[in-house]
């Protein structure tokens, strides 16, 4: 995962870093599209968020599960982003293999394409001119798969906005939970003084 961290913190920012040992050996797999590939349970990606975001409060922008050679149960894809988010998590699976940093980068360039939009309205279309498919799977002319690095500095600035943004809605949040739980308590206040 460091050479991983390494990239991602030199080409745009250095982000909390949660890490987590997780066994995939015997989770259950299901159909991901209408081909049949395959990528683990989304409830079970689903419930590991739900227990860290019990602490850290749907503040986790990105997750990505770094799976075994071994326990990957797909044998035509070997990463996946999937498309929507959970508790406002991009998702990712990059089957561990020998050139796994180079399917992280491109599930990332998926994620990140998305996480610009959301939070900034910015469609990188504009940006680069090219849609999503053509700067990430390198299917425009002056984009190449895996090659991303010459087209950050245009990303990196949307990037921070997003980040910027995004923050600001996780405060929000989290004022808006310590309103309601300061609420509960002056409500039971008043409630042990009446009686």
């Amino acid at each position: 995962m460091k050479r991983y961290k390494d990239w991602y913190e030199d080409s745009f920012f250095t982000p909390v870093w949660l890490e987590d040992d997780t066994d995939f050996s015997n989770v259950e797999w299901e159909e991901y599209n209408k081909r049949g590939n395959k990528g683990i349970k989304k409830s079970i990606l689903y419930r590991y968020l739900d227990k860290v975001n019990e602490y850290h409060k749907n503040t986790i922008d990105m997750s990505m599960a770094l799976v075994q050679a071994s326990n990957w149960k797909e044998e035509d894809v070997i990463g996946w982003h999937l498309g929507a988010a959970y508790a406002g998590c991009r998702i990712t699976l990059v089957k561990n293999r020998r050139d796994w940093l180079d399917t992280a980068k491109h599930e990332t360039m998926h994620a990140l394409w998305t996480y610009i939009r959301i939070h900034t309205g910015t469609d990188l279309k504009d940006v680069l001119g090219t849609d999503e498919d053509g700067f990430v799977h390198g299917d425009a002319e002056g984009f190449e798969e895996y090659k991303y690095e010459e087209h950050l500095p245009k990303i990196k600035p949307h990037l921070q906005l997003a980040v910027g943004e995004d923050k600001a809605d996780e405060y929000r949040s989290l004022l808006q939970l310590a309103i309601r739980k300061l609420r509960k308590i002056v409500k039971q206040l008043r409630l042990d003084i009446m009686s």
